[in-house]
């Protein structure tokens, strides 16, 4: 899946539906970024249930594991997310512009 695809939805704040791992998901895309050598997307899952808004945390995605990748509807960012890397190392490629 070309790397364009998901800097697209970031930089228009789309939601992605796709497979990932087998899973059907439907993530809200807010960082690209490289981890020993792996592209990983970082995004917010809000199919999952959670306890508070204190809990609310994005998930890291590789890449290569999502298919059937397809744009839907636009997303307001969450200003309650913590969008900082995960690991010290880690290396941003884009992020979300919460300022939109």
């Amino acid at each position: 899946m070309p790397i364009e695809v998901f800097a697209e939805a970031i930089r228009s704040c789309r939601m992605i539906q796709a497979t990932y791992n087998g899973a059907a998901i439907e993530l809200q895309p807010y960082q690209i970024f490289i981890r020993n050598g792996a592209v990983y997307l970082g995004a917010f899952n809000p199919s999952k249930n959670w306890r508070s808004d204190e809990d609310l945390k994005l998930g890291y995605f590789n890449i290569s594991g999502i298919t059937d990748l397809a744009l839907t509807d636009t997303f307001e960012p969450s200003s309650h997310l913590n969008t900082g890397l995960p690991r010290d190392g880690d290396t941003l490629l884009l992020a979300i512009d919460r300022a939109t």
